[in-house]
């Protein structure tokens, strides 16, 4: 059976729909932080989603992070809890 890109047969409990995914680059600039301060805050976080590619003979590998709303939110609340 073939699919396209945009009918991929994920679950819904592993992918809801109406989740909303942000970049670390989105991230920093709401936060008004730098890019690698927000890929470190959210690097080892629980339920993010983390694309990789290992190193190559001449190139770098790298990791490309998608943050759920639900995380940002439990981050942020968790930051602003020791703030306070």
């Amino acid at each position: 059976m073939h699919h396209r890109p945009d009918e991929l047969p994920i679950s819904q409990e592993i992918l809801p729909e109406a989740a909303v995914y942000y970049t670390v680059a989105e991230i920093a600039k709401t936060l008004k932080v730098s890019a690698d301060h927000a890929r470190r805050l959210f690097d080892q976080e629980e339920g993010v989603i983390v694309f990789s590619a290992p190193p190559k003979k001449y190139k770098r590998g790298y990791r490309t992070l998608r943050i759920p709303q639900r995380v940002l939110d439990r981050v942020l609340l968790r930051m602003t809890q020791k703030a306070a």
